[in-house]
């Protein structure tokens, strides 16, 4: 009996989930143009590194916030990690070039 009841409550979930699916999928807006605020990124400036400047303007409230979040305990773990399991590679097969030439 309770085999039934699950069965048929995760029936009536997952049609639920469709059918919000398919409400969301209806309820977009079809493409519109960024607003006046957001220029389009790839749009010629014709200036030298016009668009470079423009991303930075745009993005320079959040580069402290960036970098402070790439002192992070996980961050600086993984950038160990990442680096160490590089140079034992080099460390590795740098051996074996040198017992191999001489």
């Amino acid at each position: 009996m309770k085999e039934k009841s699950q069965a048929l409550r995760k029936r009536k979930e997952k049609r639920d989930k469709k059918a919000s699916l398919s409400n969301n999928m209806k309820a977009l807006p079809p493409s519109t143009p960024p607003p006046d605020g957001d220029e389009d990124p790839f749009r010629r400036t014709k200036k030298l590194f016009g668009g470079m400047i423009q991303d930075i303007k745009k993005r320079y409230p959040r580069y402290f916030s960036d970098l402070k979040d790439g002192f992070h305990f996980q961050i600086l773990a993984s950038i160990l990690f990442i680096y160490f399991a590089c140079v034992s590679g080099a460390i590795a097969f740098g051996g074996i070039l040198g017992n191999s030439v001489s």
